[in-house]
C-alpha cells in the first residue's frame, strides 16, 4: 500500500519544524532519539544555527577547514554548543553519517587528514533537519534554556 500524502500550509510547517524559521544564533536540541531504545542514557545534542552555506559569501570560519570544496550550496550550518551535553553523537544517530558533513577546524595549522582537528559542527541539508527542536519544545527547563542561550556566552 502506498503512503498517503500529507499536506500542511506554510504556517503549519513552520510551527511543526522550527528550523524553517531559524535565524543565525538560534539554539536547537536534536531530539530524534530522546529516550528510545538506542538512547537509554537520554543524551541529546545542543547546536547553534549559524546560517545557510553559500560558497561566495559564507565566512570560512563558520565551516572549518575540512572538505570545504565538497560542501553543497544551501546546506544548513550548525556549531556544537560549547556546553553540549551530547558529545556530538547526533552526527551518527540522525543518519547524518550518510549525507551530513562534519565541520572540523585545523589545530595549530596541522594537516587535518593526518592529525584530525577540532570538532566545530555539522552541515546538513534542510530535509535532514526535521529532528531539530527549540529548547522549550524539547523539554528543557528554564535553567537549561538560560544555560544554552547564546546571549549567555555561547560564542562558538
Amino acid at each position: 500500500m502506498a503512503d498517503k500524502r500529507v499536506t500542511a500550509s506554510p504556517s503549519q510547517s513552520r510551527e511543526m519544524l522550527p528550523i524553517l524559521k531559524a535565524k543565525p544564533g538560534d539554539v536547537f536540541a536534536h531530539a530524534t532519539d530522546k529516550g528510545n531504545y538506542l538512547n537509554p542514557d537520554m543524551w541529546y545534542d545542543i547546536v547553534i544555527f549559524k546560517g545557510i552555506y553559500d560558497s561566495k559569501t559564507t565566512d570560512s570560519e563558520l565551516v572549518g577547514d575540512h572538505r570545504l570544496a565538497s560542501l553543497p550550496e544551501g546546506w544548513l550550518i550548525f556549531h556544537w554548543h560549547p556546553d553540549n551535553p551530547g558529545c556530538n553523537r547526533m552526527f551518527y544517530q540522525a543518519g547524518s553519517w550518510q549525507r551530513g558533513h562534519a565541520l572540523v577546524a585545523a589545530i595549530d595549522g596541522q594537516e587535518i587528514s593526518e592529525f584530525g582537528g577540532r570538532p566545530l559542527g555539522i552541515a546538513l541539508p534542510l530535509e535532514d533537519c526535521w529532528g531539530m527542536r527549540t529548547l522549550l519544545e524539547f523539554g528543557c527547563n528554564d535553567e537549561e534554556v538560560d544555560k544554552y542561550d547564546p546571549k549567555e556566552g555561547a560564542s562558538s
